[in-house]
C-alpha cells in the first residue's frame, strides 16, 4: 500500500538522499520517491506505522506528516439519492459488493460528517445532471462519501475503477459521481499549504533585502564617501564604536538572527539527529562570520 508524507526541512539533493535513507532503513518500506520540489515522499510500504516514519525523519531532523490524498487503487466516490439514509446505505453496500469479492467499501460518511465545501461540491455535481434536478433544490436529498478500496478481477484482465463503481451505484437507482481525481480537494489543500509557505518565505526574502541593503550602502558605499565617511568614523558609546560599525551591527543582526531564525531551527534538529545537512553549514558558516564581525568592533 502506498501512503504520502509532506516533509518540511529539505533544501537539496544530499537532503533528498537522506531522507531516501532513513526511510528505507524502516522495516516494511519497500519503495520510495522523494519530490524535492513539493516537499514529499510516496511511500511504497506494508504494515509500517505512519507514527514510526515520522519519528524516523525527526530524528534526522525533519518534521513531517502525513497526507490525506487517494491512492491509485482508492477511490472516493459521491452518492445522492431522494430517500432515506438507510436506503441510500444498503444502496452503497449492496452496489459495491456486487462488483468483486475484493473491492471493498472501507466507510461511508454521511452528509452530518461532510464539511461545506464537500457538499457544495456534491450538489453542484449534481445538479448539472439534469435541469429538473436543479428546480428540485436540494430537499430531500440524502448524500454521502463512499471510500472504496478498488481492486482487480480475479481471473481476468479487467480492473473495477471507479467508472465501474459508479455505473454499479446508478444501477441501482443512485446518483454519483468521483469526488477527488487530480485537482480536487486533497490537490487544493497540498497548493494552498504550499502557497503559504512560498508566502512566508517571500516575507522573509523582503525583509532580509530592507536590512541588507542599507548595511551593504553604509558599510561598502558611504564608508569611502565624504562627508559620510568621517560622520561614519566618529566613535560614539563612549567612544567604544564607530557609528559606521555601530549601525552596519544594528542592521545585520535583525537578519542574522531573527529573519533567520527557522534555519537555525532545522539546523539544530539536523544537528540533533546526528545528520548535519545544508542548513548546518548555512549556519555555521553566517554566525562565525557575524561573531567574529562582532568581536573585532568590540576590540578595535
Amino acid at each position: 500500500a502506498k501512503l504520502y508524507l509532506d516533509i518540511d526541512g529539505m533544501s537539496c539533493a544530499s537532503c533528498v538522499s537522506k531522507v531516501e535513507k532513513c526511510l528505507l532503513s524502516v522495516f516494511g518500506v519497500s519503495e520510495i520517491s522523494v519530490n524535492l520540489l513539493t516537499e514529499s515522499a510516496e511511500i511504497v510500504q506494508e504494515n509500517v506505522e505512519v507514527s514510526e516514519l515520522i519519528q524516523v525523519l525527526q530524528n534526522a531532523g525533519y518534521n513531517s506528516k502525513q497526507r490525506i490524498t487517494v491512492e491509485h487503487n482508492q477511490a472516493r466516490i459521491w452518492i445522492a439519492c431522494r430517500t432515506d439514509l438507510a436506503k441510500l446505505l444498503e444502496i452503497s453496500y449492496s452496489a459495491v459488493g456486487s462488483l468483486s469479492p475484493k473491492v471493498k467499501l472501507e466507510s461511508v460518511t454521511t452528509s452530518q460528517n461532510l464539511d461545506d465545501e464537500v457538499r457544495r461540491k456534491i450538489f453542484s455535481c449534481l445538479f448539472r445532471e439534469t435541469e429538473s434536478l436543479q428546480r428540485s433544490g436540494r430537499a430531500g436529498w440524502q448524500i454521502a462519501v463512499l471510500s472504496v478500496r478498488l481492486a482487480s478481477v480475479e481471473g481476468s484482465e479487467r480492473t473495477v475503477g471507479r467508472r465501474g463503481v459508479i455505473e454499479a451505484l446508478e444501477a441501482a437507482g443512485a446518483f454519483a459521481g468521483v469526488l477527488i481525481e487530480g485537482g480536487g480537494l486533497a490537490d487544493r489543500e497540498g497548493e494552498s499549504r504550499r502557497a503559504d509557505k512560498s508566502n512566508k518565505l517571500l516575507v522573509r526574502l523582503c525583509a532580509s533585502a530592507a536590512l541588507a541593503v542599507p548595511c551593504f550602502v553604509v558599510s561598502m558605499v558611504l564608508s569611502g564617501v565624504e562627508p559620510w565617511a568621517s560622520w561614519l568614523a566618529q566613535r560614539v558609546l563612549g567612544g567604544h564604536v564607530a557609528r559606521g560599525d555601530m549601525i552596519s551591527g544594528l542592521l545585520a543582526a535583525p537578519v542574522q538572527v531573527v529573519v533567520a531564525g527557522p534555519l537555525y531551527v532545522k539546523a539544530w534538529r539536523s544537528w540533533r539527529g546526528g545528520a548535519p545537512g545544508m542548513e548546518a553549514l548555512v549556519t555555521v558558516g553566517t554566525s562565525a562570520a557575524f561573531g567574529y564581525s562582532c568581536l573585532a568592533v568590540a576590540l578595535a
